[in-house]
């Protein structure tokens, strides 16, 4: 997963009652975790899993959405969860701005 190195976050778009996208929901539910990030990022730099472990410090899960539709405007449920995920993504997005670029 690119999330925390190079995207900030996830949105699985799918149509309504759609088993296949319902399973990617399902494994990505699992996986979006910080914990499981830094174990898929250890086999590589020391300095770059220290790097991630600060980015990620203090977030369990990461910022993942998934939604599905059938092409109706969005309930107002889905509006805010949408805005959650937006604020989750931009802090995570000035997290590594942060690491990546420090002197800035």
């Amino acid at each position: 997963s690119e999330v925390a190195t190079d995207v900030c976050g996830v949105i699985a778009l799918g149509p309504f009652g759609c088993m296949p996208n319902r399973l990617a929901e399902a494994i990505l539910n699992d996986t979006m975790t910080r914990d499981v990030k830094l174990r898929a990022t250890g086999n590589g730099h020391p300095a770059d899993t220290r790097k991630l472990e600060k980015i990620l410090e203090n977030m369990e899960d990461l910022p993942f959405l998934a939604i599905e539709t059938d092409g109706s405007p969005y309930p107002q449920l889905i509006h805010a969860k949408l805005e959650a995920f937006c604020q989750r993504a931009l802090r995570l997005h000035q997290r590594m701005h942060q690491r990546m670029h420090p002197e800035i």
